[in-house]
């Protein structure tokens, strides 16, 4: 699947860490401050407000569950897919993807092995959302993964609110997160 960059600017948008003080006093991630801050400070590659807000609620959510590896994703490049319809986010280092965002007119979705950006090939091993939020549900209603699928997380909040009727978990599939179904009435 060919992915081009949705990225306008080179410079970095500065995290209001301060926004996110409260949520590092949780027990669950009161131990991980410091690495959350240092991920906030050298592995943020996010480019614009917008692009801030649509992860700021997770972010909040994964800064208060001290989950390291979806703070990493979340402040990873973001890329789209050559129609539009699906949204990553990119780990240049270990050449991987995490499915971000999908097209909210999309009913059925097939989940990539792996896109393409930059002439790279990143395989796909997460999920972190389809970018349903309450009130602007997602009308996916069947997901399925392409054979040899390497996703292996499916990250909390993950299909929140989303109309899933059906899925099927690829053999590769080692975790799904707290609330990954959260809102979740089909």
């Amino acid at each position: 699947m060919e992915v081009k960059n949705t990225q306008k600017s080179t410079s970095v948008f500065e995290i209001p860490i301060k926004d996110y003080e409260i949520d590092m006093e949780k027990d669950s991630s009161k131990e991980k401050k410091n690495e959350i801050l240092d991920l906030f400070k050298n592995h943020n590659h996010l480019k614009s407000v917008a692009e801030f807000k649509e992860i700021e609620y997770k972010l909040h959510y994964a800064c208060e569950e001290g989950d390291l590896d979806l703070i990493k994703i979340l402040l990873s490049e973001t890329t789209q897919d050559a129609t539009n319809d699906l949204t990553f986010k990119i780990d240049k280092t270990n050449h991987t993807a995490s499915l971000f965002k999908v097209n909210q007119n999309l009913e059925n979705l097939i989940i990539p092995r792996t896109v393409k950006h930059e002439m790279n090939d990143y395989l796909v091993t997460s999920i972190t959302g389809l970018g349903c939020s309450y009130g602007n549900q997602s009308k996916i209603k069947i997901i399925k993964f392409e054979e040899d699928s390497s996703v292996s997380t499916i990250y909390g909040r993950a299909f929140e609110y989303s109309k899933i009727e059906e899925i099927s978990i690829p053999s590769n599939l080692t975790k799904i997160c707290e609330y990954a179904f959260s809102g979740c009435s089909n």
